[in-house]
């Protein structure tokens, strides 16, 4: 635990992702902190889930074609259920 401590201020072995940028301090700011204020801020970092960053496109392999991506970008029409758990508790 203590690496993800430092992580936080950028001293140790380990950085923060750019998911988790926004909890990066100041080495200067860390240690102008409370005990009490870097425990508070460790925790919500601890329960912090990064961001969902979806791309707003889906390109194919040979980047010939473009299209704007949903949710629901793999699957088939009218397909309501996955066929392979459909399979599992149908067929037994």
């Amino acid at each position: 635990m203590g690496d993800l401590r430092r992580a936080l201020y950028n001293h140790g072995n380990f950085g923060l992702d750019d998911k988790y940028a926004r909890f990066r301090l100041p080495h200067t700011a860390w240690q102008a902190k409370s005990p009490e204020e870097k425990d508070a801020h460790f925790a919500v970092f601890l329960a912090a889930k990064p961001h969902n960053q979806r791309p707003e496109t889906a390109t194919s392999k040979d980047g010939v074609l473009t299209m704007p991506a949903t949710p629901r970008i793999a699957t088939k029409k009218h397909q309501s259920q996955r066929s392979r758990a459909a399979c599992t508790r149908d067929c037994h």
